[in-house]
């Protein structure tokens, strides 16, 4: 019996491996003209993803973010438009963020037209990154919600909250949807 194949049958007999992964290493053995044991391919990932990160290691970490920066898009043009909105002395890790999410000037217009104003660009990203945007703000208006803060309309858009979901649950619910909470037992939630 080949070396390789033993290899496979004591590691089958040891646990290390299961009869379809040993099927598949007797099959690659066969395939293979030097009869060398296979390696599996999740052990070339491994190998794959450890030199990987020797590579990213290497790489001083200022370096990386420029290269992270101009990946995104932020450039020139879209560090005069953050200026312009009125965020100045930005990190180069809050205008990446800002940048992959689509936080740009037209988005905070939309955000200043519906009242919301002097954002921290972690509560931008937020709200950019679940869909929080103006219109967003106005439909949840529309439906009562008017003092909500960044940090709600944010977690109303992640659940995926629309004006259609509120109107069916007010539909067909026994308890009041409102902004002050659902009456359940006499009394409001609390926010």
């Amino acid at each position: 019996m080949a070396d390789g194949t033993q290899q496979v049958l004591d590691m089958l007999a040891s646990g290390a491996i299961n009869a379809d992964e040993a099927g598949q290493l007797l099959d690659a053995l066969r395939d293979d003209p030097a009869g060398r044991p296979a390696v599996s391919a999740g052990y070339r990932e491994e190998r794959r993803g450890r030199r990987e990160r020797r590579r990213r290691d290497a790489i001083r970490p200022e370096i990386a973010q420029i290269a992270d920066a101009a990946m995104f898009g932020v450039d020139e043009d879209f560090v005069r438009a953050l200026r312009q909105a009125g965020y100045t002395g930005l990190s180069i890790p809050d205008l990446i963020e800002l940048a992959k999410f689509g936080v740009d000037e037209e988005f905070i217009e939309g955000l200043r037209g519906a009242g919301y104003t002097g954002l921290s660009a972690e509560e931008l990203v937020e709200m950019a990154k679940f869909g929080a945007d103006g219109e967003f703000i106005e439909r949840m208006r529309s439906l009562g919600f008017t003092d909500l803060s960044p940090e709600e309309l944010a977690h109303l858009a992640r659940g995926g909250v629309s004006p259609e979901t509120i109107a069916v649950m007010r539909e067909l619910s026994t308890e009041p949807v409102s902004p002050e909470g659902v009456v359940t037992d006499g009394t409001e939630d609390e926010r």
